[in-house]
């Protein structure tokens, strides 16, 4: 029942998202719709597929179902949830990426590595970086890497 609620909820989004556009066409410039489910995102280019849209991975996410709660019991957990992990990033990195036509991958920045990071560049996507709220490491993937960083505190990215 909440799957359904939330699922209803996500389109209305979309549907706000989509007649401030059609009032502002630069809303578009200033939107981006992310979620750790892709199943969001389809929803959301469902009803409007102008809107810009992020795909973010985190690890160990499958855990949790879309309503927060919990996937697994506590010896699930360690034995399935390595395994779903891998589906996750499998179909998120070669399937869900070009269904859904996902504009930005936000990556947590310890799943940062360079054969994923030329993958989508090969398909000329952006890639984020979050949540990094370290000097040095803002520095490393916004100089080094290219890369656009989400951090709690922006007066370290100046």
């Amino acid at each position: 029942m909440q799957q359904l609620l939330l699922s209803s909820l996500l389109i209305q989004i979309a549907n706000i998202l989509k007649q401030l556009s059609s009032k502002n066409p630069k809303v578009y410039e200033q939107i981006i719709a992310s979620s750790f489910y892709s199943e969001v995102l389809y929803k959301v280019r469902r009803v409007d597929p102008e809107i810009v849209v992020a795909l973010a991975m985190c690890p160990g996410m499958f855990m949790y179902n879309i309503d927060g709660g919990t996937i697994y019991g506590e010896w699930e957990k360690h034995l399935v949830s390595p395994f779903h992990e891998m589906i996750r990033i499998f179909t998120n990195n070669y399937i869900a990426w070009w269904l859904i036509g996902v504009d930005i991958l936000m990556l947590y920045k310890g799943d940062i590595n360079s054969r994923l990071l030329q993958a989508w560049h090969r398909r000329e996507k952006h890639v984020f970086v979050w949540t990094v709220n370290e000097r040095e490491d803002i520095l490393h993937y916004r100089n080094e890497l290219g890369l656009a960083v989400l951090t709690d505190k922006l007066q370290l990215a100046q």
